[in-house]
């Protein structure tokens, strides 16, 4: 019987896919993101973006939602509880737009997808923490269509973190109950929210003896990547100030205060230069993890596939160290997150 899915990565910024399954063939329709303030609140916006683009008649026909739940669902109180305040708000949203009965569903750390009351059962008996951080679980899966390989790691760059998943037979090699930031699975660094002086501090100090960080200005990663590709066009006078859109200009507005100099009067060379330091760090960190991750689970040859926003940051990395033909980018951006949710559930033949 034909039917709609919604999938969703719960998250500040979430990812949601909008799928139509008929007769076991399974067809993405729309998919996109969102910046949310709650977590309950993604539910209620995403039901609105459907609504507002294929109308009552479609959210009715809603039959499955898919979700995964980030680490930050578990912080502030226990676990249980969090899970249980996370569906009844789900639950409350869902029914502003549809009231007939619909299956939500939880990916677990094991690949599997739980219903609520079983998620509950599983907290009950042991406090199990497998059902909070799996927004990796179904991509790093379903990455092996584009690994054309079983074997093969698997690299997110989103806005504030990196995950670096190791898969041996379709299957992510993470524990039950490992931390990802102590096995080298996940680094504290992304595209938009990580503050540049953070990886400025990583730098040995001789390598930018000509300044001294401003560490006042909020100077973050994507501020870097912004006007990265027009330091040079800016040097060799191919374009102007003026050219610049108003995002990139209060780039580089704050870098240049970040570095000590004037915005309307900045050495471009010493910019260049930093930049170009910054970027060598990111390399070595993403280097050593990838590393560490290549021997501990014995990759000969390892096929990297990459996802995220920032892919192409990666792509740029690995290609210093990897053959390109190892490496493959799948075309989807951040997105991917939640459009992978509902290619792997449609895999496992649910009914």
């Amino acid at each position: 019987m034909m039917h709609y899915i919604l999938s969703m990565e719960l998250d500040r910024k979430t990812k949601w896919a909008l799928s139509i399954k008929d007769k076991g063939v399974l067809e993405i329709l729309d998919y996109g993101k969102i910046k949310v303030n709650t977590l309950s609140e993604s539910i209620f916006d995403v039901f609105s973006i459907i609504y507002k683009r294929y109308g009552h008649n479609l959210l009715e026909h809603v039959k499955v939602i898919l979700l995964s739940i980030p680490d930050v669902a578990s912080l502030f109180q226990p676990l249980k509880q969090s899970v249980q305040e996370l569906y009844s708000s789900i639950k409350e949203e869902i029914t502003f737009f549809n009231k007939e009965q619909i299956d939500l569903l939880f990916i677990h750390r094991d690949g599997n997808f739980y219903t609520y009351e079983e998620i509950i059962s599983k907290i009950d008996s042991s406090e199990d923490i497998e059902i909070v951080d799996t927004y990796w679980v179904a991509p790093s899966i379903v990455a092996s269509k584009y690994a054309n390989s079983t074997d093969y790691i698997y690299l997110d760059m989103g806005s504030s973190t990196t995950s670096i998943i190791p898969v041996k037979d379709k299957r992510p090699l993470v524990d039950a109950d490992e931390n990802r930031l102590f096995s080298y699975k996940l680094i504290c660094f992304g595209t938009e929210d990580t503050p540049l002086i953070s990886v400025v501090n990583r730098i040995r100090r001789d390598k930018y003896k000509e300044f001294i960080p401003y560490i006042y200005s909020p100077v973050y990663m994507n501020d870097l990547f912004n006007i990265d590709h027009l330091i040079d066009k800016l040097r060799k006078k191919e374009m102007t100030l003026d050219e610049l859109s108003k995002e990139q200009f209060l780039s580089l507005f704050k870098l240049s205060i970040f570095i000590g100099q004037f915005p309307f009067n900045v050495n471009l060379n010493l910019l260049s230069n930093f930049i170009k330091e910054v970027k060598k760090e990111i390399d070595k960190m993403i280097t050593k993890y990838l590393s560490k991750i290549i021997k501990t689970y014995a990759f000969k040859d390892p096929i990297f596939v990459i996802g995220g926003d920032g892919k192409n940051l990666i792509f740029k990395l690995l290609i210093q160290h990897f053959s390109k033909n190892k490496i493959k980018k799948i075309p989807y951006g951040s997105e991917f997150s939640a459009i992978a949710l509902a290619i792997h559930y449609n895999s496992l033949n649910i009914k």
